[in-house]
Formats: structure tokens, sequence, C-alpha cells
């Protein structure tokens, strides 16, 4: 992860957690600020299969707030992050579990979208973004504000193309994932990701959204909020996610600290045999 402004330490962890001899050096260096400074600040980490071999904070929390510096334990809204450590990880655990063949027509077994476009795409269309699926997710202007109808609508959507002739990255693909993970193990994402995600990584602070003030006052600032006029904190900056209720599979739910971001991707790093055995 990086990010920032230039006034981060870096903080070499390489004696940390039992570390082994790296297969190359990584310069212990914070990243250098973005011209005309795009972001306030950051928590960032340099790493490898191995582990952490340096990390360190850069800039200010909230630039409203200038004498506020960036901390460690600082929890982000983890916006499109959420289709690797949700849902990717979720549907892998499905087809470890058997409970999902990847290029099996959704249509042949899941009845929401048997007789409808969808019905002729597979999980690995989904997951590679070769579904052909509308690009923006546009959720209430098409389909009102109700969930049952989010849903409904989404799931009967015309496509643009037959499956598998283009890649083009879209958020809804994540989103029907999301609800295929439900249906299949009949369970909420967020509950499905907490307990074969999360929990077995040591994520116990990992939540989508909204959270309550206690655990909000840790979070960095992200999009100004026209109604309250103050920027959103502990809660999905997204209208979208928000309107599903922050369980939102394209991202923009999730709330975390980069630790937890180093944990998932430390073991997505590690070895091949370990990768999906994260729920067992």
């Amino acid at each position: 992860m990086s990010t920032g402004t230039p006034h981060g330490t870096a903080h070499d962890r390489s004696g940390d957690h039992g570390a082994r001899p790296r297969h190359r050096p990584h310069p212990a260096t914070p990243p250098r600020r973005r011209p005309r400074q795009g972001y306030p600040g950051a928590v960032w980490a340099i790493g490898d299969s191995l582990g952490i071999t340096a990390s360190g904070t850069v800039g200010v929390l909230d630039p409203e707030c200038p004498g506020e510096p960036m901390r460690r334990d600082t929890v982000f809204d983890i916006a499109s992050l959420t289709k690797i450590l949700a849902v990717w990880s979720t549907i892998g655990c499905l087809v470890e579990d058997g409970k999902l063949q990847l290029d099996t027509q959704l249509g042949d077994f899941w009845p929401e979208v048997s007789g409808h476009p969808l019905a002729k795409v597979t999980a690995r269309h989904l997951l590679t973004h070769t579904a052909d699926v509308p690009l923006r997710a546009n959720l209430r202007n098409l389909y009102g504000s109700d969930p049952q109808d989010i849903r409904d609508g989404v799931l009967r959507e015309a496509l643009h193309r037959p499956p598998g002739e283009a890649v083009e990255y879209t958020d809804r693909a994540a989103l029907i994932l999301g609800y295929l993970a439900e249906y299949l193990s009949g369970r909420s994402l967020d509950a499905l990701a907490d307990s074969h995600v999360w929990q077995p990584l040591g994520m116990t602070q990992t939540h989508f959204g909204p959270l309550p003030d206690g655990a909000a006052a840790r979070c960095a600032p992200t999009e100004l909020d026209d109604g309250t006029g103050t920027h959103l904190k502990g809660s999905a900056h997204d209208f979208s996610a928000r309107l599903l209720g922050g369980v939102c599979d394209f991202g923009l739910g999730p709330q975390l600290s980069a630790g937890r971001v180093r944990a998932a991707f430390h073991v997505r790093l590690g070895d091949q045999q370990q990768r999906l055995h994260l729920h067992t």
C-alpha cells in the first residue's frame, strides 16, 4: 500500500515475527509525493511472500486537521479491494468446498437467473471481467431503492454481447458474484467473508460499514457528503454501497487497517497449497 506526502518515516520490520532471509532486498523508503498532493496521507508497506520488509506512515489523516498525522492503525474504506479481500476469497472457498464449478453456466444451477441473459454466464466470466454485463452500477436510477428490486434487476439485466468476447472491468460482476456466494452458502456476504476469510487471518477488526462511532473515529475521511456537509467516516463512501446497507460486493464497503490488508496479501503470496485453505 502506498500514497501520500513526503513526511513519513520508514520502519524496518524485517526482525518481526521470525522473519526469514529475503530473496531480494526492498527499499525501505516512503513513497514520494504525488504531483499537486493528490491525497493527504497513507499507511504503506513493502514486502513479498516471506513477509513485510518495511512499513510506515506518511502525511496527515485529514487535510482539514493538518496537525494530526496519519497513524498505523488508521481504518480505511477499502473500496474496490473488496473484490479481492471479500468476494474473490469467498468464491475461492466455495470452489474448494466443491459448491461451485467455475465453468458451469449459472442458469444450470441458479434458479434466479434461469431464463435470463445471465444464464449463459459462468463464474469464470465474472471473475475475469468477460461476462459483458453493464459497466455501471447505476442501481437506484434503474431499479429503485429496495434491495430485492435491485437484486432482481441486476440478475435479469441484458448483456452487451455474448459472454467471453471482450474484457471490460465492471463493478456489476462482483455484485453478481456476491449474490451467487450468498445463494450457494445460504449466508450473507459479510458473515461469509468474516467466517471464511477475515477471522482465519486474524482480521478481527475488519467489518462492512457503517461502523459504530468509536470505531469510526479511527477512520480516514473519504468523500464530502452533500447531505451533511461533512466528509464520511466509517460508512461506505459510494452511494450504491450505502444503498445496499454498506454490504456491497463491488467495493466501497469494508473498513480495515493497512496491517490487515498486509495479512491478506501475505497469504496470497505464500505457499500455493495454502492459498485457499483460509476457512479450515
